[in-house]
């Protein structure tokens, strides 16, 4: 018999988080720090509508779900900041989309970063989209090695660009952890100007967001790690980087560099010295997170097939809207509307998703 209990992550039992932890290091889909359970808790610290369903079949753990509840609707758990979402379990295809909405009391899962690996979700998805990465597991000098061989000329210009950024400004220091109050306020600062600059929601004014990443800043162990990175030129800081790691992935989430050093590139020369470092710890990937950006197709040589959709029950109001969206998708996706096929899938999330 399948039985959900709906907790606070902050509820779990350490027992509970072990056997969580213990899924995670099982599935390599699993092993971005979104899945983690210190990103659910961190999150719950900060908002008190976000959840996990323990899925068991009798008094077997099936998977565990985490979710950010709004009225019968759910949301991935940190949605506006989470970019990966979905079940972590041993057996995610033992149940159904149905029993997962029953059984967490829910008549709609809307969901964007899912691994297209995930069955129950891409059965129900009607984008797929691509996570890019830096793979690791060779060791930092094959990935430069690698680049080189594919002809990708932006690892060598950034490269040069740091030897004329140490002729001309100072000597390059790149600090992987730091704890740095000003380094802090300074992401912080260019962040929020990058984002008003494009139009973009200011995330990072947000309370929530602000407690989320508070806690995660604080996080530090073995299998989970909150890690702000900075790179200085002398006395001058050039770029920052916030961003979280697993035992086996860091994930590249919060960047932001000085406008004052642009033509040295500072935000590139900062991943580079993350990919060293993060090689020299035993990380097998740099996660770049969903996107096409120049610097992604430069940078990355692999990439994670994602999924976006939703899980509805059909005949309620929400799912209506939902079953409403996914015709219009479909059918507009169809004609030869070129670069408007998303019109119909940006309108939509401007009224489902809410920073």
């Amino acid at each position: 018999m399948l039985n959900i209990d709906v907790i606070r992550p902050t509820e779990l039992s350490d027992q509970q988080a072990a056997a969580w932890r213990e899924i995670q290091d099982q599935n390599s889909l699993l092993s971005s720090p979104f899945f983690s359970p210190e990103f659910a808790c961190a999150v719950a610290q900060a908002r008190d509508d976000a959840f996990v369903g323990i899925i068991r079949r009798n008094s077997d753990i099936l998977a565990f779900f985490p979710f950010q509840r709004r009225g019968r609707g759910a949301l991935p758990i940190g949605a506006a900041i989470c970019d990966y979402q979905g079940l972590i379990g041993r057996e995610i295809n033992s149940f159904s989309a149905r029993e997962l909405l029953e059984g967490c009391h829910l008549n709609v899962v809307d969901f964007n970063h899912v691994p297209a690996a995930q069955k129950l979700f891409r059965d129900h998805s009607t984008t797929i989209s691509h996570s890019p990465y830096i793979d690791l597991s060779a060791g930092y000098s094959k990935y430069i090695e690698r680049r080189k061989a594919q002809g990708v000329s932006e690892v060598a210009t950034t490269l040069r660009k740091q030897r004329k950024l140490e002729r001309e400004v100072g000597a390059i220091r790149f600090v992987p952890d730091d704890d740095s109050d000003v380094a802090w306020q300074n992401l912080i600062a260019w962040k929020n100007a990058q984002y008003r600059s494009t139009n973009v929601v200011e995330v990072l004014s947000r309370p929530w967001v602000v407690g989320t990443l508070a806690a995660i800043r604080k996080m530090k162990t073995a299998q989970f790690s909150g890690m702000l990175s900075s790179l200085y030129a002398g006395d001058e800081l050039l770029a920052v980087h916030f961003g979280m790691r697993s035992s086996s992935v860091w994930h590249y989430w919060f960047p932001a560099y000085n406008a004052d050093y642009n033509r040295y590139s500072p935000g590139l020369l900062l991943l580079l010295r993350m990919a060293e470092h993060g090689a020299s710890m035993g990380l097998r990937m740099i996660d770049l997170g969903r996107g096409r950006a120049r610097y992604k197709n430069a940078f990355a040589d692999a990439e994670i097939e994602l999924c976006e959709g939703s899980i509805e029950r059909p005949l309620s109001p929400s799912g209506v809207l939902r079953v409403t969206r996914k015709m219009v998708e479909r059918s507009w996706g169809a004609l030869p509307v070129g670069s408007a096929r998303n019109w119909p899938r940006r309108v939509f999330n401007r009224l489902l998703w809410r920073v």
